[in-house]
């Protein structure tokens, strides 16, 4: 294969690709967007709302944080141990009839405890609870603001390009009634007929 082979398949595979792309585009349909769509997606792709609705779950989870506050405390604890010998009279139990030898074991020992603690009145926590759900609900009025800002940005945006787009079909009309216009003068000149 010669160089001037390789040169003409090079080319023949660049047209084909361009081709290819040029139909698979020209038939790509393009969506139309309606106003309720822009904002929508507006609203949930801007990094303003997005901040802000991060803002409003961290204040929720500091709510319930603080909330937790007034909340029984349990704790638990589990102990398992295994006791090779053990001297009862080193504890304070004398040998008796029923038990002639202090010395006992081998034996298992297992002991489980839990502990249930509420708080009856805790003033601090009541009113740090109380502040939280008042953060939660300043971010929530955030979130809101922000999103309504960018809705209104939007929506903006959206008229000023329909503004544009008619402004465009208006200058179509003006230029092709304006080509008529010329055509019909160029026509009435050649038959000469007066101007106006």
């Amino acid at each position: 294969m010669t160089l001037r082979h390789v040169k003409y398949l090079v080319r023949l595979l660049v047209t084909v690709i361009l081709v290819g792309t040029y139909v698979i585009w020209a038939r790509a349909e393009v969506p139309s967007l309606t106003m309720e769509g822009a904002i929508q997606k507006a609203v949930q792709t801007n990094l303003t709302t997005q901040l802000s609705q991060a803002t409003s779950l961290e204040a929720r989870g500091r709510a319930i944080q603080s909330a937790a506050s007034l909340l029984p405390q349990v704790t638990g604890s589990v102990y398992q141990a295994r006791i090779f010998k053990n001297n009862l009279a080193a504890v304070g139990f004398e040998a008796s009839p029923l038990l002639p030898d202090p010395v006992i074991g081998p034996y298992n020992t297992f002991d489980a405890r839990f502990t249930l603690v509420q708080k009856i009145l805790d003033v601090n926590s009541i009113w740090t609870t109380k502040l939280a759900s008042a953060n939660v609900r300043v971010a929530k009025f955030a979130e809101d603001l922000a999103a309504e800002q960018v809705a209104s940005a939007a929506a903006l945006a959206y008229i000023e390009d329909l503004r544009a787009l008619q402004g465009v079909k208006d200058a179509e009309t003006n230029l092709d009634w304006l080509k008529s216009c010329r055509h019909s003068r160029i026509i009435s000149m050649r038959r000469g007929w007066p101007q106006v």
